[in-house]
């Protein structure tokens, strides 16, 4: 186990965290859509199971020479009405 997340769980984590809004904002706030620019720190890990995508943000704010830099991800999410969907 290396402690770095799969991507998949990076990005519901982030997009959990910011749709996360309190009991009283929930009442005057309705987010449509989530537009991030993160850095990413990505691997492929080639495992008995298959290939392993990790994607987490970047454990140190500071680099040093040795450090590759990060990867940039850009996303969109967006609300569809469900009868748009089907």
């Amino acid at each position: 186990m290396n402690g770095r997340r799969h991507l998949g769980e990076t990005l519901a984590e982030v997009a959990g965290g910011a749709l996360d809004v309190g009991t009283d904002a929930a009442a005057c706030v309705s987010v449509t859509s989530l537009e991030l620019d993160l850095p990413l720190d990505i691997r492929l890990l080639i495992e008995a199971e298959g290939p392993l995508l990790i994607g987490d943000l970047p454990l140190f704010r500071l680099r040093t020479a040795f450090d590759p830099p990060p990867a940039r991800l850009q996303i969109c999410w967006q609300s569809v009405p469900t009868e748009a969907a089907a």
